[in-house]
């Protein structure tokens, strides 16, 4: 099984939700091999998403408040 993990948290490893997190994955590790990837959110930079900013310059272009 692959099971990909986020992890928000700016304390990366020393958060509660990652101690919580390694119990479970370690669980899992026991019942059967697994493949696990992990992603610390903190050191991606994650830009604003594509649909937003057509609508804005939209918007913009047609004079709208909102």
């Amino acid at each position: 099984m692959r099971i990909l993990v986020f992890n928000g948290s700016p304390k990366r490893d020393k958060s509660d939700t990652m101690h919580i997190t390694r119990a479970f994955l370690e669980g899992m590790q026991e019942a059967a091999p697994q493949e696990i990837h992990r992603i610390d959110v903190i050191d991606r930079h994650i830009g604003q998403a594509g649909g937003q900013s057509v609508r804005r310059k939209r918007r913009n272009r047609r004079g709208a408040a909102g």
